[in-house]
């Protein structure tokens, strides 16, 4: 059994002594605990043996983020070739300043352990003078210790794994004839890519307001009118050509479902039920003339 395990079978610190200590301090703050009877039966299940296992592999496991949740979620969005590559680099700037860091960290906390090693041998684990406490304790930060290495290690792995995955999209980007030397020097900026970027961005975010909510939001429709006129046009129609693509996936979906799942026509043809009006009163004003149909005043989703 490792030196660094923070249960031992020696200390026979097991998952029912540690609940038996909590249940005191817990009775005492009148915090409800878990049935005894429930618990009895999770541990009933999965050893001692077992748990200690189960434990030193979650401790020393990196979980990183996979590539495709990578390629997805962090630089997809991004819309646009040379877009994708600069999310590339700012990623792997932050990740490669953390990782020197940790790595400087690392050798520090090795040092440390070396010297407490050496301090334990030399004058701490066999002598006879000192309080048994104090010796306990020193063994104590000697396992500390050993623990933040561990913890330490897995952080670089994990570090390592996403930046590799980034590297990787970088050499393919620059395979498939993006200038990926210019991207990164910031020398490359092409015009009409970065206004086509904002206008996809804009059309995207517009579309998402639409299906959602009916209507462009405040912040999303103030970024638009700021931009030129021309431009404006095409975001307005991008974002209805994104927003009736996704609502027809969106339908379809549905419908394959419930045929899948042989709902009946009735069900198919459902609607969801509208807001009832109350019954007209007395003495009412008329309502206001409508405005003329348009974007700001047109609720897209009809």
């Amino acid at each position: 059994m490792a030196d660094n395990e923070l249960v031992t079978a020696s200390e026979g610190l097991t998952a029912d002594k540690v609940l038996a200590r909590l249940g005191d301090w817990r009775s005492e703050f009148s915090v409800p605990v878990v049935a005894g009877e429930y618990q009895n039966k999770i541990h009933e299940y999965t050893s001692d043996d077992e748990k200690m296992k189960y434990m030193q592999l979650a401790l020393k496991a990196p979980v990183p983020m996979s590539e495709y949740q990578i390629a997805n979620f962090v630089i997809a969005p991004q819309l646009t070739a040379s877009r994708q590559v600069r999310q590339c680099i700012l990623e792997l700037q932050s990740r490669g300043k953390a990782l020197e860091t940790t790595k400087l960290d690392y050798r520090r906390e090795n040092i440390k352990l070396q010297k407490l090693e050496r301090e334990w041998d030399c004058s701490i684990k066999d002598n006879e003078d000192l309080d048994p406490l104090d010796i306990e304790l020193y063994e104590m930060d000697l396992k500390e210790q050993k623990i933040n290495i561990k913890r330490i290690e897995s952080s670089i792995v994990h570090t390592e794994h996403e930046m590799n995955v980034m590297l990787k999209m970088m050499k393919e980007a620059d395979e498939a004839g993006i200038d990926v030397q210019s991207i990164s020097e910031g020398s490359y900026m092409d015009p009409e890519e970065e206004k086509d970027y904002w206008i996809q961005r804009m059309s995207k975010q517009a579309g998402l307001d639409l299906l959602t909510t009916g209507t462009i939001g405040m912040g999303n429709l103030d970024a638009i009118i700021t931009m030129d006129p021309d431009d404006q046009k095409e975001v307005f129609k991008h974002a209805l050509g994104f927003h009736n693509e996704l609502k027809g996936q969106l339908e379809g979906a549905e419908r394959t479902l419930l045929e899948d799942q042989g709902s009946s026509s009735e069900q198919l043809n459902w609607t969801p039920p509208q807001q009832l009006e109350s019954e007209p009163e007395q003495n009412v004003s008329p309502p206001p003339e409508e405005l003329p149909e348009g974007v700001m005043n047109k609720n897209l989703l009809d």
